[in-house]
């Protein structure tokens, strides 16, 4: 496996305060590696153990050879019951739409086009329960959220702010400024004009808002402003300041985001604890950099992340306590970043790479019992999907923890995928 050392990641490190450097050293440098480490004619393989299917062909459908593609890892396109999976589809005028494959009507239900969408988190779908969906759209000028029955095949209501993180029990959701994003990191955010959300607005009226989906009140829960005078440090001196990737906990009784801000010393981030109505604000990491997490129960998250004592690790976090350890060190941390997810039973942890030297991205299963690693597959990604257009593999556990949900690159179009790895993980 073509990773990169100890010395090449270091050296990425001490030039990450000027992120436009940094981005052309990376540029060039990576193409150089591929055409030293270039694997000819491979696109994918995967364990012995694990099957490779096509959504349709999942629910025992004709498969498709349109561009499919879920979102976040932080979301599963089943229902509860996997009796329905949802996906973005680009159809033939070039616009993605939010479509259910129904595998019981052996069909599938479009409910409508989306312009909220980007190649990261798509439009935020996710499944309120086993017939609706909501998901973010633009709508009378407005970015809003929207609901679908895929039963009846009708938009059911609309909300006046775009969904970030469903509650898991609660009829609310939790959402941020998209445009503010559309301007700091257009990864994340939604290209078009929107009457209810500013990119440039005052951090006292910027943040973190809940909306009650039965009575439609917003409510601003944490601002911008009230994150900057926490705990002031000063590379927030006029510096560009943004929340993102708020995740509620499994019973949605505390929610954990980052705070980044993009200064002179380049990027800064920090990821904080809050109690479901906004108060209770811990401050959990705070050396810079935090990447992906995910929550394992209701009080500890795993996240890849900086702390100057140890350096960049995965860490098994207290969201109470801030109390830290590593996981799986010398085993997981070699691979680099990743999106990890939890299996429904808590015994695995799946997360994948970014391209290697090679350009594969490697998906691996983690046991969080026996520190077992295994490797369930290797995904070649291509160039014409690199940077804001790249396809990450974002794996998914299904409800039942059979199967794992991930979008890729290597056929050439952006697509996505279903594995088996029941008898790998002894659940067949």
């Amino acid at each position: 496996m073509a990773q990169y050392s100890f010395i090449e990641k270091r050296l990425a490190r001490l030039i990450e305060s000027n992120p436009k450097i940094k981005k052309t050293a990376k540029f060039l440098y990576q193409r150089v590696q591929y055409a030293l480490h270039r694997k000819k004619n491979f696109t994918y393989k995967t364990h012995p153990e694990v099957k490779l299917e096509n959504p349709y062909e999942h629910f025992g459908l004709k498969p498709s050879s349109a561009s499919l593609f879920f979102g976040y890892y932080d979301r599963k396109p089943w229902n509860p019951l996997q009796t329905r999976l949802a996906y973005h589809r680009l159809n033939e005028a070039s616009e993605w739409e939010i479509v259910a494959i129904d595998r019981e009507k052996q069909q599938e239900v479009t409910a409508e086009t989306t312009t909220a969408f980007n190649f990261q988190q798509g439009s935020m779908t996710c499944w309120l329960d086993e017939d609706r969906l909501l998901y973010n759209n633009f709508a009378a000028g407005k970015l809003v959220a929207r609901q679908f029955n895929v039963k009846s095949e009708q938009v059911e209501a609309t909300y006046s702010m775009p969904l970030q993180t469903l509650h898991p029990g609660e009829n609310t959701f939790l959402s941020i400024n998209f445009k503010n994003l559309t301007r700091l990191n257009p990864e994340y955010g939604y290209e078009g004009e929107s009457m209810n959300l500013h990119p440039f607005l005052p951090r006292e009226e910027d943040g973190i808002w809940k909306v009650n989906m039965a009575t439609q009140k917003t409510e601003l829960l944490i601002t911008i402003k009230q994150l900057i005078e926490h705990k002031f440090r000063p590379e927030m001196e006029g510096a560009e300041h943004k929340v993102n990737h708020v995740m509620y906990s499994p019973s949605g009784k505390q929610f954990i985001f980052m705070h980044r801000w993009i200064g002179k010393q380049g990027r800064y981030t920090r990821l904080y604890a809050a109690a479901a109505d906004g108060s209770s604000l811990r401050l959990l990491l705070d050396d810079r950099m935090v990447s992906h997490c995910c929550w394992y129960n209701d009080d500890e998250i795993i996240a890849w992340a900086r702390t100057e004592a140890r350096g960049d690790h995965y860490y098994w976090l207290n969201t109470n306590t801030s109390d830290a350890s590593i996981l799986g060190e010398g085993v997981l941390d070699q691979f680099g970043d990743g999106h990890p997810s939890i299996s429904p039973d808590q015994n695995w942890l799946v997360t994948d790479t970014y391209p290697d030297k090679s350009r594969i991205r490697h998906l691996f299963l983690y046991n969080l019992n026996s520190g077992k690693l295994v490797e369930a597959g290797q995904f070649f990604a291509p160039w014409a999907f690199d940077l804001s257009k790249r396809a990450d593999l974002h794996p998914r556990w299904s409800p039942d923890g059979k199967y794992i949900s991930i979008d890729s690159s290597h056929e050439g179009l952006r697509k996505s995928y279903i594995l088996d790895v029941s008898s790998l993980i002894g659940k067949k």
